[in-house]
Formats: C-alpha cells, sequence, structure tokens
C-alpha cells in the first residue's frame, strides 16, 4: 500500500523557490525531508516546496523517521533503566549469597539446607528476569540503532560499515568486542553531520566508557557462569567455595551493568535528541511557513 499523502493547507506559492542570481536550483523534483518536521517528507516541485506531505522514504532512498521511532527512543531508555534496577538487584542479592556461602565453606557445619534452597530458586528467578528484560531491551535497542543507522537523517558518508553490521555486530564473534562501539561513535557523527554540529559534543570518552562497562560486565557475567557450571576450574578448592567466587563475580557483574545501563541511557538519548533537531546540510531551502493558510 502507498504511503498515504496528506495536503497540508498552505499553496506552493507560500514556500519560496531555490535560485542562484537568475539561475533556478538543479534539484529534482521528489520527496524531501520536510524542513519543518523532520518525521515525515514534503514535495518539491523542482522549484519551490509543495503542500503535499507523507511518511515514508525520501529522494535519498533512505527512510524518513516517524514519530515511532522516537517513542521506541524513549522505549529503549525505560527498558535500560529497569534492566539496571534489576542488575542492581541480581549485584545485592549475590554479594548476600557470597557471605552465606564464604560462612558455609570455612565452616561446613554452619550449612542451613533450607536456606540455601530458598538461595537457589530466588537466584534462579533474579537470573531469568534478568535474562528476560535483558533479551527485551537488546531487541529494542538494536532495533532503534538500525532504524537510525538507515535514516535519511544520518549522513551515510560518517558510516563505516553497511546498515546490516548495525546488528550482525552485536552477534558476530570476535568482531563484536568492538564493532557496537564504532557503529554507535559513527551514528553519532553522521547525526550531527546532517546539521551542522561539530562530531565531538558528545566526548569519545563517554562511548569508551560506557562500552567498557560494558564489556566487564560480559566477561565478568561469563567467568561466574563458568565458575558456577564447572566448579573444578578453580582447582581444588570446595564446591561451596566456588560457588561464593561465582556470587562474588557475578555482584561485580552486576555492578558493571547498573553503570552500563546509567551511560547508554545517556548515549541513546543524546542521539535520539539530535535526530530531533531540523536538518540544516540540505540543497533545499528552509521551509517558509509565515504565509501559510490554515
Amino acid at each position: 500500500m502507498p504511503d498515504p499523502v496528506v495536503r497540508t493547507g498552505g499553496p506552493a506559492t507560500d514556500f519560496p523557490t531555490m535560485s542562484t542570481g537568475d539561475t533556478t536550483t538543479s534539484t529534482p523534483a521528489g520527496w524531501y525531508t520536510d524542513p519543518s518536521d523532520g518525521t515525515r517528507s514534503r514535495q518539491w516541485d523542482g522549484t519551490a516546496w509543495t503542500d503535499l506531505v507523507r511518511p515514508g522514504r525520501t529522494a535519498s532512498g533512505r527512510p524518513a523517521l516517524t514519530d515511532g521511532f522516537f517513542r521506541l527512543g524513549t522505549t529503549v531508555q525505560v527498558l535500560l533503566v529497569v534492566t539496571g534496577v534489576a542488575s542492581g538487584l541480581t549485584g545485592i542479592v549475590s554479594v548476600w549469597a557470597y557471605q552465606l556461602l564464604s560462612g558455609w565453606a570455612d565452616d561446613p557445619s554452619r550449612v542451613d539446607e533450607d536456606l540455601a534452597g530458598r538461595l537457589d530458586v530466588l537466584v534462579a528467578l533474579l537470573s531469568l528476569a534478568r535474562y528476560g528484560l535483558f533479551a527485551a531491551t537488546g531487541i529494542a535497542f538494536v532495533t532503534w540503532q538500525y532504524r537510525a543507522y538507515c535514516s535519511d537523517r544520518v549522513d551515510p558518508r560518517m558510516l563505516r560499515r553497511g546498515s546490516g553490521w548495525a546488528v550482525a555486530g552485536w552477534v558476530v564473534p570476535v568482531v563484536s568486542f568492538w564493532f557496537p562501539r564504532r557503529s554507535m561513535l559513527d551514528l553519532w557523527r553522521g547525526s550531527r553531520a546532517t546539521r551542522g554540529l561539530p562530531p565531538d559534543d558528545l566526548p569519545y570518552t563517554r562511548f569508551d566508557t560506557w562500552w567498557g562497562t560494558w564489556l566487564t560486565m560480559t566477561v565478568l557475567g561469563y567467568l561466574s557462569d563458568r565458575v558456577a557450571q564447572r566448579p573444578e576450574t578453580l582447582g581444588t578448592v570446595s564446591t561451596v567455595r566456588a560457588l561464593a567466587v561465582s556470587e562474588a563475580l557475578s555482584a561485580a557483574a552486576g555492578i558493571a551493568a547498573v553503570v552500563a545501563a546509567a551511560l547508554a541511557v545517556g548515549v541513546v538519548r543524546g542521539i535520539t535528541e539530535t535526530l530531533r533537531r531540523p536538518v540544516t546540510s540540505s540543497p533545499l531551502p528552509a521551509l517558509d511557513t509565515t504565509g501559510q493558510h490554515g
């Protein structure tokens, strides 16, 4: 089904023509990002803006961002906050579990089987909830990133890799250690280039700190799971002691996850708010709305 075309009410003569001296611009007629509303496209008739608007792709072939994208950006930020809170709770429980298990490892006579059973259930439930939140947040985050990456509001010259890597970079072994950070940095620079803004207003250190804490969380979580599943990894220590070490690693991973989530919120908000701003580096003139009729 084709995109619906809406007439905004102002005649085409209300919009400025673009010329250089006596020569009219060579920009061809077509659908371009609406200078007054970046979430839609407006028709350019070759000499002036018309009063016809629609959602969808622009003349560049890159899709225009709609209100749904910005709502998705808000959803991603909310999910990141919830995931950070859940990770913090998991970290607190892991600290408690570490203290219990360490005491039991020092004095096996203090082991409380009932308490140990309840602890296992609590840890399992929290882990299930956290992994579910991680999955939901990851899907929303990657969808948001991909849509921004492909949009006409990002300068493609700033994107070092194709849009497929905006998704694949998170899951392909080895390259997943640095591709996502590079893709997000390119997205930031590309979103600012179309608005004539300097690329480094959001310091590199923010991206590096976010990505560093994310990698730290990932490595600590992996080590925690490995020690819990294979206590012999630690050599001759008792199983209870190995489980205590696993919970200590889990607590550290929880702290890293809280920091990573907080920094990710800032990164997503910064890019989303930049994409809300009107595109300024366009070959077409700004839309003059002073003479439009209601």
